[in-house]
């Protein structure tokens, strides 16, 4: 069970590692898959969902499977708005959605989804690529607003479209890159974040209307 050749690099690596690099399945060596989701199973940590990979594995192990990597059925994606990678497993982390990400980005601003992906990394104890995000949102936030007052005329859909660009390279950038491409989480729920965020934008609304 232990002769995979990885597993000595495995018991050095956190628990958030070897979720990490399990998430890169199939597109990572299948042996290193292998021995993470063995020292995940070890430390007891290990999500429902990849006990199911892990079973597949083995057994994919045990019969000699002749090609290079395991062939499952592909992560079915539910469209913009929805995120494949939720789960109930009380074992995972509590994060906000990338569809949250999404919602907050292109109806509020960059910024904001920029926020929700901040608490991400803070809960995931990755401070330090908050300060990529953040820095990123609030340059992006601006490039906005000062394109929207270059062609006020067409402020509203200039914003809406830079949004939705931003919430997009948010996830492409950001998201997958320190977060993960399938890294399993349980949901957030948005309620309180999306009253605080209905509450600024109706105070900027306020301060524009009555210094016009």
């Amino acid at each position: 069970m232990d002769d995979n050749n990885y597993m000595d690099e495995m018991r050095e690596k956190s628990n958030f590692d070897l979720q990490e690099l399990v998430s890169e399945f199939p597109d990572e060596d299948k042996q290193r898959i292998l021995a993470a989701l063995r020292e995940l199973d070890r430390r007891g940590a290990l999500y429902s969902d990849n006990r199911k990979l892990l079973e597949e594995l083995e057994g994919a192990e045990s019969i000699s499977e002749p090609a290079g990597r395991l062939m499952i059925a592909p992560v079915t994606q539910f469209g913009i708005f929805r995120d494949p990678d939720i789960v109930d497993d009380v074992k995972a982390p509590v994060l906000y959605s990338r569809f949250s990400v999404r919602l907050f980005a292109i109806l509020f601003s960059t910024l904001f989804g920029g926020i929700l992906i901040s608490i991400n990394l803070k809960r995931l104890e990755k401070r330090r690529e908050i300060l990529f995000v953040l820095g990123f949102s609030l340059l992006y936030s601006y490039l906005v607003f000062y394109a929207s007052t270059i062609y006020p005329r067409n402020a509203t859909t200039i914003t809406l479209i830079m949004n939705l660009v931003g919430s997009l390279l948010l996830e492409e950038i950001f998201w997958k890159r320190y977060i993960g491409k399938h890294f399993k989480f349980r949901k957030q729920s948005i309620g309180g974040a999306l009253l605080i965020g209905i509450g600024i934008s109706v105070l900027m609304i306020y301060v524009m209307l009555s210094a016009s």
